[in-house]
């Protein structure tokens, strides 16, 4: 594994849906169940065969988006090979370049991988784990050299302060929690030096339902006067969780960006449900949270056959799965590589399984473990 990637990435699986899944009847079951039922079916047809893996038993069928509204006039998504189309009719970079950690090497490594061939940027108001302000420099010198803003994808967050350093708080910790989220929002857009950002991202759940709806709603209002194109959450693991941010939504958050490991159980139940209503799963930790799988015969296997690296194997089966990794590597052979993985062919239904395989050696005995409705945010 790479010791100098930080951030990583995720997984769900082949990229076989392109509409919307059909609708229930009172008759039929819920849309919960209804989905991943439709799911399945499409993704055994897809595979050329009528049964379910062993593989596809843990992570379950692909996940692929399910908005209508996000689908070209015969129900294709207008999506490549580089992006995909959001339910709020962003697009969205299918790998994105996290900036966590990178400290006063932010600005450079942004103009690496942004001269490599990146055109999506993940940051954070957070100045404990993020230099949001060095990314806006980088923004500023990508422009001079004709990258200009509408080109990239940035993406930022407002962390609750329990996921803050106290002594450097980018807002007031005392200001009720709407002003917080108006402060840091200001705060980012002077950091970044733009007035809009692609994707403006809740760092994580709010102790109660309560408090996480008040900060909800003034990034709703943000997006209501341009300041955001889309919004979405982070470091939310439990599915009940995000169905009642969802369901108390008016502005539905249309991501979901969490760490992929065994430890979570790779998030299967909750990417599952995200497919049926149309989230895309971003990912980070992808690499960094399993590296056991990436020392396994199986991906080494896949590796020495295809001439790829285990990290671009892994890689290429977190595209296949539809999930839009985030990668924090730090040398341009590395970012090269990552890049060289949306050109890559997707791997075929038996080195898929094969990797699904690999990555269930580390899932905790007995299932995935209990998880709480969030993580703390020093994790990122």
């Amino acid at each position: 594994p790479r010791p100098s990637e930080a951030l990583a990435h995720s997984g769900q699986r082949q990229p076989c849906l392109r509409g919307a899944l059909p609708q229930a009847s009172p008759s039929q079951p819920g849309p919960l169940q209804a989905g991943v039922v439709a799911l399945a079916a499409l993704s055994a047809r897809s595979r050329g065969r009528g049964h379910t893996s062993a593989g596809e038993a843990y992570f379950g069928p692909a996940s692929g988006p399910a908005v209508a509204a996000a689908a070209g006039p015969e129900g294709s998504m207008l999506e490549s090979s580089d992006a995909v189309i959001t339910a709020a009719g962003v697009k969205m970079p299918r790998l994105i370049y996290g900036t966590a950690w990178k400290k006063e090497q932010t600005t450079e490594l942004v103009l690496q991988a942004v001269r490599q061939g990146f055109r999506g940027i993940d940051t954070a108001c957070q100045p404990k784990h993020y230099r949001e302000d060095l990314v806006g420099d980088a923004l500023v010198q990508l422009d001079r050299e004709g990258i200009r803003r509408p080109d990239l994808f940035v993406q930022t967050k407002f962390t609750p302060i329990r996921g803050q350093d106290p002594a450097n708080v980018p807002y007031d910790p005392r200001a009720p929690l709407a002003e917080q989220v108006a402060q840091s929002f200001a705060t980012s857009q002077a950091n970044l030096k733009t007035h809009f950002v692609d994707s403006l991202v809740l760092h994580s759940p709010c102790e109660t339902h309560e408090q996480t709806m008040e900060v909800w709603r003034a990034m709703e209002h943000i997006v209501s006067v341009g300041g955001a194109r889309q919004l979405g959450i982070s470091n939310c693991y439990d599915l009940g969780t995000l169905q009642a941010l969802f369901r108390d939504a008016v502005v539905k958050p249309v991501v979901v960006q969490n760490r992929f490991y065994p430890e979570s159980g790779h998030d299967v139940d909750l990417r599952h449900w995200c497919a049926g209503q149309g989230l895309r799963y971003q990912s980070f930790w992808t690499l960094t949270g399993n590296r056991s799988a990436l020392q396994s015969s199986e991906i080494r296997s896949i590796a020495a056959a295809r001439g790829l690296t285990p990290e671009q194997v892994l890689f290429r089966f977190v595209l296949d799965e539809e999930i839009c990794p985030l990668t924090g590597c730090k040398s341009p052979e590395h970012m090269m590589q990552d890049l060289q993985m949306l050109r890559e062919a997707p791997l075929s239904p038996t080195d898929g399984d094969a990797v699904v395989r690999a990555l269930c050696h580390d899932v905790p005995r007995g299932g995935r473990k209990a998880s709480s409705s969030s993580a703390p945010c020093s994790v990122q």
